[in-house]
């Protein structure tokens, strides 16, 4: 049966380590008068289609100016500055773009999680941008944006992040029901785990099949 996709709400989109897409969900299923929301977690070892890792990757840029990682640059590139002042920033421009550049090949955006939907013309969604910066000493740690209100402009890209999370949520649509997916190599074999954030997810069943996939 053909999904509708304004029938599918986003609550979670994980890049999985070593290739696939972990995917949080709720659906609303109609039957008869009845109205009943469903949610679903997925995970599927396919990478996504380059697409969608476009839209998840163009999230790093916002990921780091909630930390102010490229503030500098933004800053440098904005049309705020006066003219002595952008005189100064271009005898260091050169050395500023290297600082950038070398600090955003550290962060790595894993996902995003979604709260709240859109009713009617009223956008109630926030957003958390997950990702991972590796540190001096190797290792990566956790790096999330605060909560991003859809609605608001606190930040001042909100809106530019609105964009990018309606294209994603389009390409994880396509990805999970118009099998819009990366092509498999000649010796891929494809695995899902899917089931409801009910009994069986609390029971530990998805967690079992994911353990295995993992250790394969």
């Amino acid at each position: 049966m053909k999904k509708d996709q304004d029938n599918i709400q986003l609550s979670k989109v994980k890049l999985v380590k070593g290739g696939g897409l972990e995917v949080h969900y709720t659906e609303t299923v109609r039957e008869g008068d009845i109205t009943d929301k469903v949610n679903w977690i997925t995970k599927n070892t396919i990478n996504p289609h380059p697409d969608l890792v476009k839209k998840v990757n163009e999230l790093k840029d916002y990921l780091a100016r909630c930390y102010g990682f490229n503030g500098i640059k933004v800053l440098m590139d904005s049309k705020q500055l006066k003219p002595a002042e952008q005189k100064a920033f271009g005898s260091v421009s050169k050395l500023i773009d290297v600082l950038v550049k070398e600090t955003m090949k550290k962060i790595d955006i894993t996902g995003v999680a979604i709260a709240g939907e859109i009713d009617g013309e009223k956008d109630k969604r926030s957003v958390v941008i997950t990702g991972t910066m590796l540190q001096e000493n190797n290792v990566k740690t956790a790096l999330n944006s605060p909560r991003l209100k859809m609605n608001q402009d606190l930040f001042k890209f909100e809106s530019d992040v609105k964009i990018i999370i309606d294209d994603l949520e389009d390409e994880v649509f396509a990805y999970l029901f118009e099998n819009k997916k990366a092509q498999l190599g000649l010796f891929d074999e494809p695995k899902e785990a899917v089931a409801p954030l009910g009994e069986n997810f609390k029971a530990g069943k998805l967690k079992k099949v994911e353990e295995q996939e993992e250790a394969a």
